[in-house]
């Protein structure tokens, strides 16, 4: 008991005296990532002025929906039986974009499925989403959070106390202000970094070419620099996913790592996607 009682203060001086997310901490089994993600998933269900999910369409679902299991038949993929995987389309053209909640709740809007030209490139961002869940960044984020706001005793009580007391008194506020904040969608660059890393790695696995991703973050930084309106329909892609230079670079680099040749029609697929995208009117 004493051991087990050591092992928690040091967790909490560590909390209490660095930054947990240069830690690398989770204060969170992946249950909680669950019960979070349905929340989450609740509050955006329930606001459809800010994510307006498309109706009437089942078959664009489905057609994302078969691009996400596709990705979560890699091996790479490790918490496939662990969260819940379900995929939505956000009913909005001006934005670019595409986000995860923790738990494997996928939003893909309307908006980036018509910008970009392939389905592997979508492939590669759906990967890139997922690998956000699978890797926790978000509750990651809530630990920081934590650890950054709350005193020893409420974080003692979160790791020692009753589970559904401790979720009420501590993290729901929390997660509500996070939610009305953002946060939660946010990520750091080495956030991005990793979520790059295994989205190459999960589509190794698949049909698609796996580093697909970097089409989208050509076009997207291009155009950017060039059209200040467009720079205005990115502006959330931006601010959630961060793209420096240097994530460019280390695309390439898994590329030359893996020696792989230029992609073709056989691992983008752009004219199966284009048939696709002619539905989105």
């Amino acid at each position: 008991m004493k051991k087990r009682y050591l092992f928690f203060n040091l967790i909490i001086f560590s909390l209490l005296m660095f930054n947990c997310r240069s830690l690398d901490i989770n204060l969170f089994p992946d249950s909680y990532d669950l019960k979070l993600g349905a929340q989450f998933n609740s509050e955006i269900q329930s606001n459809q002025n800010e994510y307006p999910l498309l109706k009437g369409r089942d078959d664009v679902k489905q057609y994302i929906t078969n691009i996400g299991n596709k990705i979560l038949s890699s091996p790479e993929i490790k918490k496939r039986d662990t969260y819940a995987w379900k995929f939505e389309v956000i009913d909005d053209d001006k934005t670019i974009n595409a986000f995860c909640v923790p738990g494997g709740y996928v939003y893909v809007y309307t908006g980036l499925m018509k910008y970009i030209d392939d389905e592997a490139t979508l492939a590669g961002i759906i990967a890139h989403e997922i690998a956000h869940a699978e890797k926790r960044h978000s509750t990651r984020r809530v630990t920081a959070q934590l650890g950054l706001q709350l005193g020893a005793s409420l974080a003692v009580e979160l790791l020692l106390g009753d589970d559904a007391a401790a979720w009420q008194k501590v993290v729901v506020p929390l997660l509500a202000n996070m939610l009305v904040t953002g946060l939660v969608l946010y990520n750091s660059r080495e956030d991005e970094y990793e979520a790059d890393e295994m989205s190459f790695k999960y589509l190794k696995t698949t049909e698609y070419y796996p580093a697909a991703i970097k089409n989208f973050f050509e076009k997207v930084s291009d155009k950017k620099a060039n059209d200040d309106a467009f720079s205005k329909n990115v502006e959330r892609l931006f601010s959630t996913h961060p793209l420096p230079p240097d994530r460019l670079a280390k695309m390439d680099e898994l590329i030359r790592q893996g020696n792989y040749p230029p992609p073709g029609e056989n691992n983008l697929f752009s004219a199966r996607y284009k048939k696709f995208k002619s539905t989105l009117k």
